[in-house]
Order: structure tokens, then sequence, then C-alpha cells
């Protein structure tokens, strides 16, 4: 896929400080973030210790 500007038009950061390691919520925070139009999602993990899988 070559990169086009426009797909960064609204771009969503999420991790486990927003979550709290509940896979679920991670799950419903990004359908939210999609559902309102974001055009790229990033998940950074800001620990060792913050594990979904």
């Amino acid at each position: 896929m070559k990169f086009k500007p426009e797909m960064l038009q609204l771009y969503f950061i999420v991790g486990t400080q927003d979550t709290n390691n509940d896979s679920e919520k991670l799950l419903r925070l990004v359908k939210e973030a999609l559902d309102s139009g974001a055009t790229a999602i990033q998940y950074r993990e800001k620990g060792s210790n913050g594990h979904f899988l």
C-alpha cells in the first residue's frame, strides 16, 4: 500500500494507560474512534507490564 497523506486526517492514539489492560475496553475505544472518523489508529505500550495477550 502506498502512503497517502489523507490517510492521516484523524489519528487516534490509544494504549494501556487508557484501557487498564482491558481488551474489551480497547475494542470499544477503537470502534468508537472508527465510527467517529478516525483514519489511523496507533496502539502505544507505555510499560513492560501492560500486555493484552
